[in-house]
């Protein structure tokens, strides 16, 4: 989702050829993790714990923030609601000027 939001950054993905399951896990978060420092997206907003956790209301809080950014993209006077709850966190972020700097 990162290169589909932000095409100028890539991530090469580790290589399940070369590397074990947990190393391409490792080496695939690690990029994402230096994707939101380039960009400017804080980390709290994608924790790889409760992501592995599959807890609910983070991973849709997840898809929430790349969805967004991705149509915000696409159109700047883009608005959504959602069915569930969004973090405070996420929440704040989505609605700060720093959302809109990630995006430039």
């Amino acid at each position: 989702l990162l290169g589909v939001v932000f095409p100028s950054y890539s991530i090469k993905p580790a290589s399940p050829h070369t590397h074990s399951p947990s190393q391409c896990a490792a080496h695939n978060w690690g990029a994402v993790q230096r994707g939101f420092r380039a960009l400017g997206i804080p980390q709290r907003l994608a924790q790889r714990a409760l992501l592995e956790a599959h807890d609910e209301s983070h991973s849709f809080c997840v898809l929430v923030l790349f969805y967004f950014l991705h149509h915000v993209s696409m159109e700047a006077n883009f608005t959504a609601e959602f069915a569930m709850d969004l973090s405070s966190d996420l929440q704040e972020f989505l609605q700060s000027f720093d959302s809109i700097r990630c995006l430039v």
